[in-house]
């Protein structure tokens, strides 16, 4: 059988370890190279990095995708979990108390990396140890190299080159003296320690170039390690000590003095972990271009930031809405031109109305709703007292309007019919009383002393028919404005409806099938269509004639149709052919007339005073129910 292998196991330590020193890693890549690693470099280090238990790199890249799965922000920019390399955890929606844990980590990790830098032994401290011999800097200090211990393979280098053969090697001085830092065993130090003779600073010791040069001597027998001696100044120094404060009783440098000399004795010990002071320098100067490099990229950052931000105010996405709200607007203008154009035109013979589909559909809206029209639950019969209830101004207008003013009881000759049909009936003149007879105008169509001059100077300037299609172009404007169609329009349309349900109220009050908003929604959508039918007429070169017939007007199918479903039939014979007479009128007909007048009637239906009509061009029936 096959070797099992054992499934790993990740506990909340382990992936907070693991987001840690994944922000840490992505840290130094950064610090070191000034740019993001790939990801194959950061799991590199993130598997020398991470504490035990061990893992690879396969199952650490496991890991941060189930991570980023669990936890991933949405972002264009971050459409992939590949971004976690780059971007570290703050990419990811932590939970408060698992980010909280990884921010404290982080800062031990980078606590800690900066005490080894401290801490170490010279030869493996940072690069900043090992510094070219004539590194120049800004502060117009020199550094002079001084000699290191050599390391291995350097050692095995110089033994097999030729000019450090042993035939011609020079005596070297001991290495006690070339780094004071270094240990020395006891014994071999007290053997060395009598051999050593120093007057004067050599080639091999610490010396700064332009600064103080720092000599030094070797140290006590009976002291593990290097002293730090008195200091000796040169008399053209002597005026270059600077006694301050903080720092009573010390001298400090002026380093810009070139004959300044510091000499180190027996005086005062160093311990091992202690800094010369060429290593101080080499530090500050490391350090110093670091924080340059740091300084470029994050200017450089905060620079694409802003054009990244810049690029999103006009992103895809605004971009599309401003093309589409230009597209818009441009059919709007092709629509207003083809409108325009229309009326401008010239005449040749019967003028057509430009806006009869529109209102043919509206209509259409407005018979079905109307039918549609539905209060009782149960089939109810109307009665004379009932009728009776309908004693307002508003309700006795449309009963005049709905029983063409006869004196006698409906009650004779509809005892079979529903009340529903005196709601339609009732519902129907009030579309011809409050609409159709009734000027319609919004404020922007408001007569001022500037409109008024423009029609008059329009007039003597040019025909009627010109000033009527101009006119009718500009009231065509206003409503196809947004204003007009999502505001205006809707409210008048609200207030008829419940003007209406006010007056149906006491007629229907206790028997509706639908709640009473439903039932006055449904008033709302009759006005609205009605409406529209109005607006349509009135930017049109014609005028309309309402075809509403009197009660026992006998039945004509030129302008009349009557109820489709038959619903509301009384169900007698007539023995008499032909002589079909109107019960009551559900829906009103509408018949165009073309007339020629200089601006636009708001009220756009005719009154029977107008003169040379001609023949009426029938649009739609009246809608009727007969006995």
């Amino acid at each position: 059988m096959g070797r099992r292998h054992k499934s790993i196991r990740w506990s909340e330590k382990n992936e907070m370890d693991l987001l840690a020193n994944l922000d840490f890693v992505i840290y130094n890549i950064l610090d070191e190279t000034g740019r993001y690693g790939s990801t194959e470099n950061v799991l590199r280090n993130l598997e020398s990095e991470l504490p035990k238990p061990s893992r690879t790199q396969k199952q650490i890249d496991r890991r941060l995708k189930k991570v980023w799965e669990d936890y991933s922000t949405s972002s264009e920019s971050w459409s992939t979990y590949e971004a976690i390399y780059r971007e570290g955890t703050k990419i990811l929606g932590l939970p408060s108390s698992l980010k909280a844990q990884v921010q404290v980590e982080l800062g031990i990790l980078k606590t800690n990396q900066r005490l080894k830098a401290v801490d170490t032994p010279r030869k493996t401290r940072s690069a900043s140890r090992n510094l070219p011999a004539d590194s120049s800097y800004t502060n117009g200090f020199q550094v002079a190299s001084s000699e290191r211990t050599p390391s291995i393979s350097q050692r095995k280098h110089w033994s097999q080159s030729p000019e450090n053969s042993p035939s011609k090697r020079i005596k070297e001085e001991p290495i006690l003296n070339k780094h004071f830092l270094r240990k020395v065993p006891k014994e071999k130090r007290l053997r060395r320690a009598g051999r050593i003779i120093r007057s004067t600073p050599t080639n091999s010791d610490c010396t700064l170039s332009r600064p103080p040069s720092v000599t030094i001597t070797p140290a006590r027998d009976n002291y593990r390690g290097t002293t730090l001696g008195d200091i000796q100044l040169s008399e053209a120094a002597s005026q270059s000590l600077l006694y301050t404060g903080k720092f009573k009783g010390k001298p400090a440098f002026d380093y810009n003095d070139a004959t300044s000399t510091m000499l180190i004795s027996n005086t005062q010990a160093f311990t091992q972990g202690d800094e010369t002071l060429l290593d101080l320098f080499n530090d500050i100067e490391f350090f110093r271009g670091k924080l340059s490099i740091l300084e470029k990229v994050d200017r450089h950052t905060v620079e694409n930031t802003r054009v990244r931000q810049g690029i999103q105010a006009n992103s895809l996405s605004g971009i599309v809405d401003e093309q589409n709200k230009t597209i818009s607007e441009l059919k709007q203008r092709l629509n207003d031109q083809a409108f325009a154009r229309q009326l401008l035109g010239k005449e040749n013979g019967k003028r057509e109305i430009p806006n009869r589909d529109r209102i043919k559909s509206s209509y259409e809206d407005m018979r079905k709703n109307i039918l549609g029209l539905s209060v009782l639950e149960d089939v109810h019969y109307y009665t004379a007292g009932e009728i009776g209830l309908l004693n307002g101004i508003d309700s006795t207008t449309l009963k005049n309007r709905a029983l063409s003013n006869t004196q006698h009881s409906p009650i004779q000759d509809d005892e079979s019919h529903s009340l529903d049909v005196w709601v339609q009936s009732l519902t129907g003149a009030a579309v011809c009383e409050w609409i159709f007879n009734e000027s319609y105008q919004c404020i922007a169509m408001m007569n001022t002393p500037l409109l008024d001059g423009y029609r008059r100077s329009l007039s003597t300037i040019c025909s009627i028919e010109v000033l009527q299609a101009v006119d009718s172009v500009a009231h065509q404007f206003v409503v196809n404005s947004r204003h007009f169609k999502e505001v205006f329009l809707p409210r008048t349309a609200k207030k008829l409806a419940r003007r209406l349900f006010c007056v149906l109220d006491p007629l229907v009050k206790g028997k509706y099938s639908v709640g009473e908003e439903d039932f006055e929604e449904e008033l709302d959508s009759i006005f609205r269509s009605a409406l529209e039918i109005k607006t349509h007429g009135m930017t049109t070169n014609h005028i309309l004639e309402l075809i509403w017939p009197s009660r026992s007007t006998v039945f004509e199918r030129d302008s009349m149709a009557e109820e489709p479903l038959g619903y509301y039939s009384d169900g007698s014979n007539n023995t008499v052919k032909g002589a079909k007479k109107v019960l009551l009128t559900l829906v009103p007909g509408l018949r165009a007339y073309s007339y020629d007048r200089q601006v636009v009637d708001y009220c756009n239906f005719t009154s029977g005073d107008e003169k040379g009509l001609g023949d009426g061009d029938l649009i739609v029936h009246a809608l009727v129910i007969t006995r």
